[in-house]
Formats: C-alpha cells, sequence, structure tokens
C-alpha cells in the first residue's frame, strides 16, 4: 500500500501456496520471509517472498507426531538466519532456519519453563533471545531466555496478582530492560504491562597481557572503578581509561600488572 492508501495485492494464498499468514518480515537482503500458521489441517509453512510478489515455499512442517508444527513468531538473527517459534510439536518450540530453508529445532518448551510462545522471540543486544511463554510456568506464563545454541531459561514465572498469559512479545527499551503485556492478571485481572529489569554483567577476558573488561552499551550511566583490594569501598577509584564502543560492549582494556586488581560497575 502506498501512502496515499493505494493497495496492490501481491499473493493470493490458495493452499498450495500456503494457508493463513500471520507475520511478515523484511531481511536484510531485501527479501520478505513470512509463515503462514492455520492450524491442524494445515500445520504451517515459512515463505520467501521478492518485492514483486513472487512467492517461494521454503519450508512445509507436516504435523505429525510431534513434528514441529503451527509457527507463530519469525524474525531475523543478527547471523542473518531466521528464527522463529511454533506453538505445536509437545507444547512448543524454538526454531532456526536458513534463508534457503534449512530447519533446525533449537529448544522444546515445557510445563516447568512455560510453553505456548504465541509472539516469537526478539533477540538482544547481548546476542541472546527473548521470548514469552503464554502457559504453564506453574499457571499464568513466563518469560524466558535462549541462548544461540538453544540454552532455556526462565527469568520470571507469572502469579496471576502480577499479571497472566503473556500472548504478546517482548520490546527491548533504550534502558535496555524489557517490556511487554499480559493478558489477564493484574489489579482488576483485566491484564498488566510489565518491565523486567536486566542485572548489568562486566565480562572480564585476558588477551595477551592485557585484561579486556566489557559490559553492554545500553547499559547507561556506569563507571568502572578498581581497586587492589577490598578492604574499604574508598579504595575504588575510577577508570581513568575511556571506555570505547565495540559492537554493542562499552570496552576498556588496562595492562595486566604484577599486582592484583578488583573491578566493578558503579552507578550513581
Amino acid at each position: 500500500m502506498t501512502p496515499d492508501g493505494v493497495l496492490t495485492t501481491l499473493v493470493s494464498f490458495d493452499g498450495t501456496n500456503g494457508v493463513g499468514p500471520i507475520v511478515l518480515i523484511q531481511a536484510s537482503d531485501g527479501d520478505f520471509y513470512g509463515i503462514c500458521g492455520a492450524g491442524d489441517i494445515h500445520p504451517g509453512s515459512v515463505f520467501r517472498m521478492t518485492t514483486n510478489g513472487t512467492i517461494t515455499s521454503l519450508f512445509s512442517f507436516d504435523g505429525t507426531g510431534r513434528d514441529i508444527n503451527s509457527p507463530r513468531g519469525l524474525i531475523e538473527g543478527s547471523d542473518g538466519n531466521l528464527y522463529g517459534t511454533t506453538i505445536g510439536g509437545n507444547r512448543g518450540t524454538v526454531f532456526r532456519m536458513t534463508t534457503t530453508g534449512v530447519l533446525t529445532k533449537l529448544a522444546q518448551l515445557n510445563f516447568a519453563l512455560g510453553y505456548y510462545p504465541y509472539s516469537g522471540v526478539i533477540q538482544s543486544h547481548d546476542g541472546n533471545f527473548y521470548g514469552t511463554a503464554a502457559k504453564g510456568a506453574g499457571n499464568f506464563g513466563s518469560v524466558f531466555r535462549m541462548k544461540p545454541d538453544g540454552t532455556l531459561t526462565s527469568l520470571f514465572s507469572f502469579h496471576g496478582y502480577d499479571g497472566g498469559n503473556p500472548y504478546g512479545g517482548l520490546v527491548q527499551g533504550k534502558d535496555g530492560n524489557y517490556y511487554g503485556t499480559t493478558y489477564s492478571g493484574g489489579a482488576n485481572n483485566a491484564g498488566t504491562v510489565f518491565r523486567i529489569i536486566m542485572p548489568v554483567a562486566l565480562n572480564c577476558r585476558v588477551s595477551g597481557n592485557e585484561l579486556v573488561l566489557s559490559w553492554p552499551t545500553n547499559a547507561l550511566g556506569f563507571t568502572l572503578q578498581s581497586a587492589a583490594d577490598l578492604n574499604s569501598s574508598t579504595n575504588l577509584i575510577d577508570s581513568t581509561n575511556a571506555p570505547t564502543t565495540v559492537g554493542a560492549q562499552f570496552t576498556v582494556t588496562n595492562s595486566i600488572s604484577g599486582s592484583a586488581q578488583f573491578y566493578r560497575l558503579r552507578k550513581p
């Protein structure tokens, strides 16, 4: 559709090229990628579409047994692959797919962690993926993190009074925290908007005779401090090396000396 409201139909689905399209994204290669996630009779598919409407089916879920099916979310990861979720396949999964249609199941959701990820995942500045599960984790759903290798961690389980059944996905705010909504629960049992505050980690690694310290660039207002011992907080002094930005990380590089040094991030 043009900004003036002139609509052009690019593709009409007919069952052979998919049924029930629910998500469409444009990837860095310029093409569009989408999912059809109709349900049991048509267990879903992933397609690619050029800007002129030429459509290609990349992957069709077969819906048999515990095969993953009924896809819901789709994003492009920082590695150029597609990442999505399904609500079928024994309570739902997270998958990775190349733009040529090679699919890899990364994670299996479950009752304890939370299941039915209706809105897909987002990729954070830290490289990990974050999503919501509408059911399980007790009774009211959860927020989870997935590493690129598929390792899942539950970050928060809803209890009803603080919200329940997060059918919507997450967004990462400029403050580095995650925001979302729940369909039910809260003070009036009519849903909530929530924020999850993530701790800021100071990462350290040795490179030759140097110590490289880094923390996320979306963690604003922090000062790197160091001390030769931890007997008193007054021993901590601000780093004289200004941080540089490398990718999505603030980085400070210090020479390794013969004496011990302790580091921390401080925010006034």
